[in-house]
């Protein structure tokens, strides 16, 4: 009888010891795909970091850090450099654009100012700190697609494609690899999203770090505040008014540290530095620059145009993304977070549609379509939850994939703000950025460093395409097992 009972516990502890080994398995194993979301894109950003183009948008961002770590100041008497994206106010030039990313990304770029000897160098080791501190926010993007994809029941395949759909075969690709605030803005808002999708409604902790997270994305980029209406509807939804007050009342952070900013430079919280003429509420004139009436013309330019259209500059997002959440919305346990990913793609989308802005509303000479950067994070999460369901879409994918990076490649190793002529509508990856590829017209960083010709600009770009479309298919053939949609039903409740 004794000898039985040692058997008996001699058996329960195998087992149990195999089960803590299997979970710690799994754990090591989710691990290294995390590793390859962030890790993957990084290494991407940090070799195509553009530092022989530059433009008004970039000289502004530029600038205002210049003139912090020489005047400490937002502002200075005489630019070192014109930008239309610099006003000019009491005798003093300044940034137009919000002060969030100057301000967060200012160690780095302090490092860069000293190594350029202390002095305005638009093409020297500033514009490359900061851009490595803009790599730093889109791989942490990548991995936070990861992370939720993961928490919402996707396989960690799936997870990791949807998360290197949104990094390399997106505008977020093009727009690391020269300064500009959107894929900061997109980092915070995915870490907001993070929060309230992981939180219970007995922990009103994560409630605040979520409200600050979406703050701190508004200081980067103004547009980040249209996210709070689809995120407090959510938290209504799941957890209560309260815990949609708790986040409210922290995303306040944001506005309060902007009109910190707006009152050091103009010593009134309520001129904003798109209107410093103004002596009033300035910030009630910036609605002149909506209109109602051009809003769903400018809408389908950004969804369906061969100019900027999100179908041609990112089709695995676009349309996978969406039959993704269509997919989610035709079943009951998953219909409101099908719901609540679309109403935080389209919020940023019908909000740029109403953003007129004197005629400009499309971005200038930006390559494709800059504005959609801040949703798109919530078409590559659904993305992931529809791969791990339909295995057959993985084809799909690879050709989507592939049109996307190669295009969004263009425009990262050449340059994010394309050609004009003969006006907004030339289909830029074609009219300029790809053959400009095909010639080994590259404007990456470390080859305007050494010696290099044509030939060697061109392998360059070729083992970057081949190495990642060979990952990202061995990815695809890969795959795990698809879940069921219970699965995904259980943990959309997050």
């Amino acid at each position: 009888m004794e000898e039985r009972r040692v058997a008996v516990g001699t058996v329960e502890q195998k087992t149990r010891f195999y089960s803590v080994f299997v979970q710690l398995k799994s754990k090591i194993s989710t691990s290294r795909y995390a590793l390859v979301a962030f890790f993957l894109p990084l290494v991407v950003y940090l070799v195509s970091i553009n530092s022989t183009v530059t433009s008004d948008y970039q000289i502004s961002i530029l600038t205002l850090q210049f003139a912090l770590a020489k005047f400490h100041s937002f502002s200075l008497i005489s630019p070192p450099s014109h930008s239309v994206d610099l006003r000019l106010f009491d005798g003093k030039y300044f940034s137009d654009l919000p002060p969030g990313f100057g301000l967060i990304a200012y160690p780095l770029y302090y490092a860069g100012y000293l190594l350029d000897g202390s002095v305005f160098n638009p093409f020297g080791w500033q514009e490359i700190f900061d851009c490595f501190a803009l790599s730093l926010f889109a791989a942490g993007g990548s991995l936070l697609v990861f992370v939720i994809a993961r928490r919402l029941g996707a396989g960690k395949n799936e997870s990791l494609l949807a998360s290197l759909a949104l990094a390399l075969a997106s505008p977020v690709y093009t727009y690391t690899s020269q300064p500009w605030l959107h894929t900061p803005s997109m980092f915070f808002g995915l870490l907001a999203v993070y929060f309230a999708l992981a939180t219970s409604s007995s922990s009103s902790e994560k409630f605040l770090y979520g409200g600050l997270s979406l703050g701190i994305a508004m200081t980067v980029e103004y547009a980040s505040a249209v996210l709070v209406i689809p995120l407090c509807v959510y938290l209504i939804y799941k957890h209560g008014k309260k815990s949609s007050l708790l986040f409210f009342s922290t995303s306040l952070v944001g506005p309060l540290l902007i009109m910190i900013t707006n009152f050091l430079t103009f010593q009134n919280p309520l001129i904003f530095p798109e209107e410093p003429g103004q002596t009033s509420i300035s910030v009630l004139s910036i609605l002149g620059r909506f209109n109602l009436e051009s809003a769903p013309n400018h809408l389908l330019v950004f969804l369906f145009s061969p100019f900027r259209g999100l179908i041609f500059f990112s089709p695995v997002l676009l349309i996978l993304g969406a039959i993704a959440i269509f997919d989610l919305e035709e079943n009951k346990g998953t219909r409101s977070i099908s719901l609540f990913f679309a109403s935080m793609f389209l919020s940023v989308l019908v909000f740029y549609s109403l953003w007129y802005n004197n005629g400009d509303w499309y971005g200038g000479l930006s390559y494709g379509i800059r504005f959609a950067i801040l949703g798109l994070p919530y078409l590559a999460i659904p993305l992931g939850i529809l791969l791990t369901q339909k295995p057959k879409y993985g084809t799909m994918f690879f050709f989507l994939f592939s049109i996307g990076f190669v295009i969004a490649a263009a425009g990262a190793l050449t340059s994010s703000t394309s050609i004009s002529a003969p006006g907004f509508y030339t289909f830029q990856p074609f009219a300029y950025n790809l053959p400009t590829l095909l010639k080994g017209g590259l404007t990456t960083w470390w080859l305007a460093k050494i010696q290099h010709d044509a030939s060697t600009a061109q392998l360059f770009t070729a083992i970057l395409i081949v190495s990642v479309l060979y990952i990202v298919a061995r990815l695809v053939v890969l795959r795990s097992p698809s879940k069921t949609t219970a699965t995904v039903q259980k943990n959309s409740s997050l």
